[in-house]
């Protein structure tokens, strides 16, 4: 009654709610608290208010990420969905987005490198870099371990979860830089 299907539209956001079992919801909840774990010391050197606004952006997105996926798969599919994953892989689709643009705004001198002799920003960006490669490398390298592929298993959202959390930190960041670039313009 309250998981996702076509007769229970309410489901796209209480089945996030739902389990099938202690196992589902512990599983999920571990993994959610491991990606929170990593976003906070992905973020741990960048300006406080830089923390701020990623943190405000985390929440909400990751929620209405879930939802939308959830929403996709019933126009898609006649079954029913239960669980947080949608919202969990969300989570990780935006985290790797932040890794994502903390490695490109970053800088790096391989001369402090070769010499471990790295100050906070080239720290940041190593870390930006190597959260990115491990999620994205994972999702890449290994799809199937990636969705938790299996019987019961709601690969769809899973997928479309992380790919929509991902893509949200990328249109959020196009619009900022439009946004700044409108502003520089009016202003001249």
């Amino acid at each position: 009654m309250l998981s996702a299907s076509r007769n229970t539209p309410w489901g796209i956001f209480t089945s996030i709610f739902v389990h099938s079992g202690v196992a589902h919801f512990g599983g999920n909840m571990v993994v959610l608290l491991a990606f929170l774990f990593l976003f906070v010391k992905l973020e741990e050197t960048l300006p406080q208010e830089h923390q701020y606004k990623d943190s405000r952006f985390l929440g909400p997105s990751m929620f209405l990420r879930g939802m939308i996926a959830n929403s996709l798969f019933l126009v898609v599919s006649i079954g029913s969905s239960a669980g947080a994953s949608g919202v969990v892989y969300a989570c990780e689709g935006v985290i790797t987005g932040f890794a994502f643009l903390i490695a490109l705004s970053g800088r790096l001198s391989f001369a402090h490198l070769k010499r471990r002799q790295l100050d906070t920003q080239e720290r940041q960006t190593i870390r930006g870099i190597v959260v990115f490669i491990g999620l994205f490398g994972f999702f890449l390298l290994f799809r199937g371990a990636f969705l938790s592929s299996g019987q019961g298993v709601n690969t769809f959202v899973h997928l479309l979860g992380y790919i929509l959390g991902f893509a949200s930190v990328g249109v959020t960041e196009l619009y900022h830089i439009f946004r700044r670039t409108q502003s520089s313009n009016t202003g001249k």
